[in-house]
């Protein structure tokens, strides 16, 4: 994991990547630790697998009891470009709707982050009027787009 979550060219459009394997430890103590909650389970990590390699992370926070999720995800640079992320992305959000009877996904990205712009278009989402500007951890700071999908819009697709 730390291959693509702990490298600055692979997180540079995170708010605030892991910088550390050490920080990669500690959040997947906390993942492992929300797992299995059952109801109150308000975070999901799903691994992205190609063959027997890890590849990227797909992670989904529930905000209770709003029925509302936020999706985010990282994919190696290797892979980049190849599709993972949006068959991933699709999957999750289906599983959110079917399974977690969620009623609206919504995703953010730096608005220069074009190739997870088209990620989110792909599976459907639509831009919200909603921006704001983003600081980064090193200080930078950018524009932020918001995408969203409701479940009725995903059941007509």
């Amino acid at each position: 994991m730390s291959e693509f979550s702990a490298d600055s060219e692979n997180t540079r459009f995170l708010t605030s990547p892991n910088k550390s394997m050490d920080e990669v430890r500690e959040y997947l103590d906390w993942v492992v630790s929300e797992w299995g909650k059952g109801k109150t389970q308000k975070y999901f990590c799903y691994a992205v697998v190609l063959g027997e390699k890890l590849i990227g992370e797909v992670a989904l926070g529930v905000v209770p009891p709003s029925k509302k999720a936020s999706i985010g995800w990282i994919i190696h640079k290797d892979h980049h470009n190849k599709g993972y992320a949006t068959e991933a992305v699709r999957k999750i959000i289906e599983h959110a709707f079917k399974v977690l009877d969620i009623e609206s996904v919504i995703s953010s990205c730096d608005e220069k982050n074009t190739p997870s712009r088209r990620v989110m278009q792909k599976c459907g989402m639509l831009p919200l009027s909603k921006k704001e500007a983003w600081e980064y951890d090193d200080g930078r700071v950018s524009g932020a787009v918001y995408y969203c999908i409701e479940r009725a819009d995903h059941e007509t697709s």
